[in-house]
């Protein structure tokens, strides 16, 4: 709990100086939503009459759905040749696909905070 009330204040002074993007493009901020969004949930496993099934069942199609989103953007860039593409989701699927498309092979990624034209 304490961990997550320190995300939720970093977050805050983050906000505060204007600097939220960077925030919630960095490893602290894809922890803290996380965290406060449903698909962090799995901290939950465990506890009574949680539906444990269910969010699993879930979590599967989350994680194709990713995946598909993932292979799409690299199969379309090289089918036309392309050599950077710009990609921008939902904040929660930031961390996944980053995680994926890095495991690509030819795939090279740089986030908006590790961006240097």
């Amino acid at each position: 709990m304490k961990h997550t009330t320190d995300l939720g204040k970093a977050s805050q002074k983050a906000e505060a100086a204007g600097m939220s993007n960077a925030f919630f493009n960095s490893p602290d901020g894809d922890e803290y939503l996380n965290i406060i969004n449903f698909y962090g949930a799995t901290r939950m496993f465990g506890a009574t009459n949680f539906p444990e099934n269910a969010l699993t069942d879930m979590l599967h199609f989350w994680q194709l759905r990713n995946e598909g989103m993932c292979q799409n953007v690299v199969n379309r860039a090289r089918a036309l040749g392309v050599n950077r593409v710009v990609v921008g989701v939902g904040a929660n699927h930031r961390k996944i696909m980053l995680d994926l498309l890095r495991a690509m092979p030819g795939v090279t990624v740089y986030t908006l905070n590790e961006y240097q034209p």
